[in-house]
Parts: C-alpha cells; sequence; structure tokens
C-alpha cells in the first residue's frame, strides 16, 4: 500500500497516483460565474444603476451563494488556503467582494462538490453541554491552606532588627 502526499489515504501499488485525487485532478472549472460578472459589469457600464440596486444585487447574491454551500455540502476543512471556508463565509464574501469571490467559488465549485462528497456527511455535534458552560458550573476549588510564620526563624523580622538572627 502507497500513501497519497496530498490527501494522505492509501491506495494500492496498482496504481502510479491515487485514485482519488486523480479524480479531483480531472475536474473541469465552471466558467459560470465568470460570465456572470463580466455580464453584469457591462449591463452596469451602460445604464446607470443606483447604488442601492447594487447592494440588493450583491446581498442576493451572496444569500444564493450561501444556501449553493450549504446544499453541496461545502464545509470547513476540505480544502487548504482561503477556499476552506463555510456557507456563511462564502454568503459574506460575495456579499461584501461580489466580483472577485464570485467568479473564485464559480470556478472551484466542482472541486468543492466533489470534495464534500468524498468527505461524507457533516459530523454532527452533540446535544450535550460545551466544555466552557460546564466548566462555568463547575465548584470552585477550595481555598489554599494559610500559612503561619514564625518571626522567629526570620533573621529580617522586627525582632531582630540587629541583623544577627538572635533575640
Amino acid at each position: 500500500m502507497k500513501r497519497c502526499g496530498v490527501c494522505d489515504k492509501e491506495y494500492a501499488d496498482d496504481y502510479d497516483a491515487c485514485p482519488e485525487c486523480a479524480k479531483l485532478a480531472a475536474v473541469k472549472p465552471d466558467w459560470t460565474g465568470v460570465w456572470v460578472v463580466l455580464g453584469v459589469l457591462v449591463l452596469a457600464f451602460g445604464a446607470d444603476v443606483p447604488a442601492s440596486a447594487w447592494l440588493l444585487f450583491s446581498a442576493v447574491l451572496g444569500i444564493g451563494v450561501g444556501l449553493d454551500a450549504k446544499k453541496l455540502g461545502i464545509r470547513k476543512g476540505l480544502t487548504h488556503w482561503w477556499l476552506d471556508n463555510d456557507p456563511l463565509l462564502w454568503g459574506i464574501l460575495v456579499f461584501a467582494i461580489w466580483g472577485i469571490a464570485f467568479p473564485v467559488y464559480m470556478w472551484h465549485r466542482p472541486r468543492l462538490k466533489l470534495l464534500a462528497a468524498a468527505a461524507g456527511p457533516k459530523p454532527r455535534r452533540s446535544r450535550s453541554a460545551s466544555p466552557l458552560l460546564i466548566a462555568a458550573h463547575e465548584p470552585a476549588p477550595p481555598p489554599a491552606p494559610s500559612v503561619e510564620i514564625d518571626e522567629s526563624d526570620d533573621p529580617f523580622s522586627e525582632a531582630n532588627a540587629d541583623g544577627s538572627g538572635q533575640r
């Protein structure tokens, strides 16, 4: 058995490369996002579009991308770099910088979709209380025991002001 350097999974010695990563390499990018952005920009420069229309457009686009990413199962931990986002962050990115984030999302969408399908469903969190809530309700530790100091052994006490160490 060989171990893949990209996905860290084991595969048979008969293969030259990891079959999972070979599937990812064969995925073609989606040009839809690029064409949508170019079309919107061409229309925008040809007409007087108010700022509220741009805000509405970017909000609808951001919500749509967030819902699409959630439907596909895209989540944090599937890939690396700044593509490693959860659906909420994809929606916020597209809302904030739609001219950049939307084409990037659409370009990498087929690959993210395949990675999400290969990773399986998102593990569900248990309904138990979070560790922070448990720690907040734990009893406080007992106070430290008080220590009494015997001043007769302390050479710097007022009783031994001459520094001799004797009373």
